[in-house]
């Protein structure tokens, strides 16, 4: 009978062989894994294994060759898809910032949603097949983006990249730091809101709004990089990763984000700097560092309508590279 042998990579080194499953193989079950190991079908270098066993880098993993049909079909099934539009699909390769095995960066543009929804059929995550590249895995989502904010979007490569990018979010390994053109001026010149937020319901929809008994703890780092009496251009940088957080720590802190009604209300907008509706933040830059991955940085260029503002406001910024 033919097996098929898989060597473990140096990526994939310390996971559980569940785990490695799980990401490999999602069609299969936990139960069926179990009896895969238990009947001996599945081994580890030639030997029976335990599915908490933690792999190491170069260990030969034979799987059998019905999984192996299972996960050609599973694929295929994923593949069959409404195809998004061939102009955004094109407009998503030209924002590739940078790329290597592991990880796509892209400037993703405001207005794209990153997941869908009930009301959301065009979403960054039905273009990524289109962003494979010649791999057989599909790329994977591993954090989000705001609608309305664009910048810099980390994307795993491969199942085994995901696991690590996702473990580098939550251990905090990730810096990212973002761009607000907000109205007004903070006190200091730099320091940190830590606001407890929480997603209230009401007839205005989801909103997030400061709460220190339901609240979850919400912490974001920011610096003034210029101002004037009108507004200031602000470097944000979040520790904790919670829904509409940098907009909700802006409004609640007295200089909501140009152009963001929905936190600001009316005190969002400035006379003279009506020419654009679009929301004044973009995620600038993310710098990651996981010894699986090593250190990947990325910075994506201005905004065209961030760009313009500071110019109005006649800002002087270095690195004000525009996003044509």
């Amino acid at each position: 009978m033919i097996r098929f042998t898989i060597t473990v990579e140096a990526i994939e080194e310390g996971i559980r062989l569940d785990k490695w499953f799980q990401k490999r193989y999602p069609q299969i079950s936990r139960d069926h894994l179990h009896k895969l190991l238990r009947t001996g079908q599945v081994r580890l270098d030639k030997k029976r294994v335990k599915s908490s066993c933690r792999l190491q880098k170069g260990q030969q993993i034979r799987v059998p060759p019905k999984i192996q049909e299972l996960q050609q079909g599973y694929e295929q099934r994923q593949i069959i898809k409404p195809l998004p539009p061939t102009n955004w699909v094109l407009t998503i390769k030209n924002k590739i910032l940078k790329m290597n095995r592991h990880i796509i960066a892209i400037d993703k543009p405001a207005g794209l949603a990153v997941q869908g929804g009930s009301q959301q059929s065009l979403h960054l995550d039905g273009m990524l097949d289109a962003l494979r590249f010649g791999s057989k895995e599909r790329p994977r989502l591993v954090h989000r983006l705001d609608k309305d904010t664009s910048g810099v979007l980390l994307i795993a490569r491969s199942a085994i990249c995901a696991r690590a990018l996702t473990e580098a979010f939550k251990n905090k390994a990730v810096q990212k730091n973002y761009w607000a053109i907000v109205v007004g001026k903070p006190e200091k010149q730099s320091g940190l809101i830590n606001k407890s937020l929480y997603k209230a319901k009401g007839r205005w929809g989801e909103k997030i709004i400061p709460d220190n008994v339901r609240g979850k703890n919400a912490e974001t780092y920011f610096r003034v990089i210029v101002a004037d009496n009108v507004a200031t251009l602000l470097e944000l940088s979040p520790i904790t990763g919670r829904t509409h957080q940098l907009r909700a720590h802006c409004s609640i802190s007295g200089f909501p984000i140009l152009s963001d009604g929905k936190y600001g209300g009316k005190n969002a907008f400035v006379e003279e700097l009506k020419h654009s509706k679009k929301l004044h933040l973009y995620s600038r830059e993310i710098k990651i560092s996981h010894p699986q991955i090593g250190m990947f940085t990325c910075q994506a260029p201005i905004p065209t309508h961030m760009a313009r503002t500071l110019s109005l406001l006649r800002f002087q910024v270095k690195g004000m590279d525009c996003n044509n």
